[in-house]
């Protein structure tokens, strides 16, 4: 898949901390932040569904969230079998 090279500000000590958790990882610090931001990108997407959901029939009822959950990282090209995952540094 093709890459955009971004520039983003960050405060200096959340830098820091990136990078700590890029280097503990065995990654990028470009492939840390992707993975990140995708995350964000899931928790959002599933926040809209859920809010739609609920928008057209009501409350979820117990036990429904988790399978509409299951259901959609198995469909997702971010989460589903297919989904890319930051690849470890060869030690």
């Amino acid at each position: 898949m093709p890459s955009e090279k971004l520039s983003i500000s960050l405060e200096e000590e959340l830098a820091t901390a990136i990078r700590a958790a890029a280097a503990s990882d065995g990654v990028s610090v470009s492939s840390w932040i992707a993975s990140a931001a995708e995350q964000r990108a899931r928790r959002e997407n599933l926040r809209a569904a859920l809010e739609s959901f609920d928008d057209e029939f009501g409350a979820l009822k117990p036990g429904e969230a988790e399978r509409l959950i299951a259901t959609a990282r198995s469909a997702s090209t971010v989460t589903g079998a297919k989904a890319r995952s930051p690849k470890r540094k060869a030690s």
